[in-house]
């Protein structure tokens, strides 16, 4: 019972360590429940073959695994049944049937591992291997319904006395009630009740949702024990398979999203890559985006002021200026200008320039029949956040982002992949 309480503790730990991560879906352990029927092989009824599948037995389990990679899963499981032999009708009659209860630690290996099967794979076979703890209670069934002893004769035939020329009159015809009563022991022996096992599985998992699979399986238990059916006979031990189907439940898994398996349609790595105004530095990196080819850029994408006027080169008429009192040109302003009451625009910022710079632009485009800067489509102003006519690598970001959390059920995938191409286009 001690092995058994580890067990418990064991899987108690497995499940508190999902709530840890359930973005990994290596990291969420799997809860699994089986029933199959298991069939015993000892040397009770080792050749004798039984009729009406009767060493059968049913059986019942629970399973929690924990896989690390795509490869490898270390799983814990308990199982219920029942093992059982019968040799009538023989001179022995030797009969038995043993509840068993088996824990196991065993190393699973899985083959939808994205080297032999696809993981995306809905059938996935797997094999596993351990060790286990075994512990079983034997009874035989020797009275009838009556409580009388039953002897099976040469005629296949059970009778209330064994078979002997004088007992030909006095016997009667009696039958089994097939309940195990009493205890199986040895005279000579006393024999522990418990014994470790080796389990070797191989089975198939069927993935019919993302939280839950249907598996199948066919276990070999080698037990370290000849005493499960309280013969001894050959120096074997006993051994016994296994055949079981069940429901594997991943815990915390998600509803699959109607979206995924189509983000594979957007380049994220073009995305990461654009550099609008192409001055050289990413504009996931530029602070300044926006600046004209001319302009010549610092490493964070900011045009150069080489004279510390505040007016950027590519802008600047007086790029040796002396004076930090400027007009909109980078010309420095003389005293009696101030006096005259020059018409330039003094600024003292490199951003005021760039600025100015901008909205000249707008008037040139105005004056030629051009659409002015900031004119969308309107199939893209859902993008322009900021309502600045111009759509940016960090607003394209924003919309992936809103459609991955599914705030805008009007946004698809072809709607990004044109607001990417505009983008380049603008």
């Amino acid at each position: 019972m001690k092995i058994i309480l580890l067990i418990t503790l064991a899987l108690s730990s497995f499940c508190l360590q999902a709530q840890e991560s359930t973005n990994n879906p290596y990291r969420l352990p799997v809860v699994g429940i089986n029933g199959g029927i298991m069939s015993f092989k000892g040397d009770v009824a080792n050749n004798y073959k039984q009729r009406n599948l009767a060493k059968f037995r049913g059986s019942y389990g629970i399973t929690v695994e924990q896989r690390f990679s795509p490869f490898l899963g270390v799983q814990l499981g308990v199982t219920m049944g029942k093992l059982s032999a019968n040799e009538a009708p023989t001179n022995t009659a030797l009969n038995f049937e043993s509840k068993t209860l088996q824990a196991d630690l065993s190393a699973v290996i899985h083959f939808d591992n994205g080297i032999i099967i696809k993981k995306e794979s809905n059938i996935a076979p797997y094999v596993s291997v351990g060790i286990g703890y075994l512990k079983f209670d034997s009874y035989t069934d020797k009275y009838d319904k009556d409580g009388k002893p039953y002897y099976y004769w040469r005629d296949g035939q059970t009778h209330n006395l064994p078979q002997a020329d004088s007992n030909l009159t006095k016997k009667t015809l009696s039958s089994r009630d097939y309940k195990y009563e009493t205890q199986l022991k040895d005279s000579v022996t006393n024999y522990a009740r418990n014994t470790l096992a080796l389990p070797v599985a191989v089975g198939c998992i069927l993935k019919i949702t993302p939280g839950v699979h249907v598996s199948l399986q066919a276990t070999f238990n080698r037990t370290f024990t000849d005493w499960i059916d309280n013969v001894q006979a050959n120096g074997n031990n006993d051994s016994y398979m296994q055949f079981s189907a069940g429901l594997r439940f991943l815990l915390g898994a998600k509803k699959a999203s109607t979206n995924e398996g189509v983000f594979k349609n957007i380049d994220y790595a073009k995305l990461d890559n654009i550099d609008a105004d192409n001055d050289g530095v990413k504009d996931i990196d530029d602070k300044c985006p926006g600046t004209p080819k001319s302009a010549k850029v610092d490493a964070k994408g900011c045009p150069v002021d080489s004279d510390k006027d505040g007016i950027a080169d590519y802008l600047d008429k007086e790029p040796n200026s002396t004076s930090t009192l400027v007009n909109s040109q980078g010309v420095s302003v003389t005293d009696a200008q101030l006096e005259q009451g020059a018409n330039d625009s003094i600024v003292s910022s490199r951003d005021d320039a760039i600025k100015e710079e901008l909205v000249n632009k707008d008037k040139e485009l105005a004056v030629g029949g051009g659409a002015k800067r900031g004119k969308l489509p309107l199939e893209y102003n859902y993008a322009d956040k900021d309502k600045d006519g111009v759509i940016t690598s960090k607003e394209i970001t924003i919309v992936i982002d809103g459609f991955f959390e599914g705030e805008d059920p009007t946004v698809t995938v072809q709607k990004i992949n044109q607001l990417i191409d505009f983008f380049f286009e603008q």
